[in-house]
């Protein structure tokens, strides 16, 4: 009998405690129609001011809390971006962009919206899918971004570190 009123003690109090500490969210659903590029999200990220960039499989999406300003492919235009999968997306310290795609890592300044292809910058920049990027905001500043990619056909762990050199693992 003991443990029949502890339980229902516990059981009320949890019930009770959930009702009180119950937040309401507002959701919205973003699709194609509302601006998106294309409606397959392959990544999700919330940047340093705010903004939610969507990754897809033909662009990148900056979503703002009320519209969707799309980046796209433009071979015409040399600072545009040239890749099509989008498949991570990650900040570092000064507010740059560093975006995994099917054709490497590239950059991204948010406030030129100019995109540039790491490989050009550096040579020994992997090429193929980069499936993974970390940003690491040390204390003594160097900002390493470690990334994982397929370059020449194997997968490889990548360290970039702000001198411009590359290490491969």
């Amino acid at each position: 009998m003991k443990w029949i009123i502890l339980l229902i003690t516990l059981v009320s109090g949890f019930v009770r405690g959930t009702y009180c500490n119950a937040q309401s969210y507002h959701t919205k659903s973003i699709t194609s129609e509302d601006g998106l590029s294309q409606s397959y999200i392959t990544s999700f990220f919330e940047d340093s001011r705010g903004f939610i960039w969507i990754g897809t499989l033909y662009g990148l999406n900056r979503y703002d809390g009320y519209e969707i300003k799309s980046y796209v492919p433009n071979h015409l235009d040399s600072w545009s971006l040239h890749a099509t999968i989008i498949t991570q997306i990650e900040e570092d310290a000064q507010g740059l962009l560093w975006l995994g795609t099917d054709k490497g890592i590239v950059l991204f300044n948010p406030h030129s919206e100019k995109f540039i292809l790491l490989s050009k910058l550096i040579p020994d920049a992997p090429t193929g899918f980069v499936y993974d990027i970390l940003t690491y905001h040390s204390t003594n500043h160097t900002n390493d971004i470690w990334c994982i990619g397929v370059d020449n056909g194997s997968n490889s762990l990548y360290t970039l570190r702000y001198d411009a050199t590359l290490v491969q693992y």
